[in-house]
């Protein structure tokens, strides 16, 4: 376990990781710009292509919240083992594990709002 979390500490202290992470953002806004546009032009319809395509962007958005989570909380676990919290590192934390809240929250509230439209629709 201890060899397993050195060779993580490794890859998360390393640029490819930061650059992965930055990719992984990059994507993200795109996929946000194209469910903005989606939801701009094409709400009103409910047809099987439309549902498929929500379902779609319901399980990107299910991807990009458990990928930023294990971001977050690997780089947490790296940083508390390391004992190298600056003071600048803990906001970057406290921002970064916001930002995860919020989109987590958003996650539930979309699928618990959709079973509920699905449920009172049947």
């Amino acid at each position: 376990s201890s060899s397993l979390w050195n060779r993580i500490s490794l890859w998360v202290c390393s640029p490819i990781f930061d650059s992965a992470v930055c990719v992984m953002l990059v994507i993200e806004a795109i996929v946000v710009g194209i469910q903005a546009d989606y939801f701009a032009t094409r709400a009103a319809t409910s047809n099987a292509s439309s549902q498929n395509a929500l379902a779609a962007i319901r399980g990107i958005e299910v991807c990009f919240c458990a990928f930023f989570s294990f971001e977050l909380f690997v780089r947490v676990r790296v940083a508390w083992t390391q004992r190298s919290r600056t003071r600048e590192e803990l906001w970057w934390f406290g921002f970064d594990g916001l930002l995860v809240a919020f989109q987590l929250a958003n996650v539930i509230f979309t699928f618990s709002s959709s079973d509920s439209v699905m449920s009172s629709s049947s």
